[in-house]
């Protein structure tokens, strides 16, 4: 069975539903968007970019390790969030 890659198809179809870039603000001084609209997207591209970007290891302890990979990931989501809204 061949796996196929979603790449963002249902952020798009959110985008052309509502009829306008949903656009992603985090208030100052909060961890999360306080729209559940704007909450629903970011979790979406960001589990998008951690399935294609974020190496799967055995352990979470070793995320700790190496703190450099997190730091990654979160630069690709706000980069990736940038261009999408």
């Amino acid at each position: 069975m061949v796996k196929r890659t979603r790449n963002g198809t249902g952020l798009e179809k959110l985008t052309k539903g509502l009829g306008t870039k949903v656009r992603i603000e985090v208030a100052k001084g909060m961890k999360r968007p306080e729209k559940p609209v704007q909450a629903a997207k970011l979790a979406s591209e960001a589990g998008y970019i951690a399935r294609v970007h974020l190496p799967v290891l055995p352990h979470f302890k070793e995320y700790k390790k190496d703190p450099n990979l997190v730091k990654n990931y979160i630069g690709k989501v706000v980069v990736s969030s940038l261009f999408r809204s």
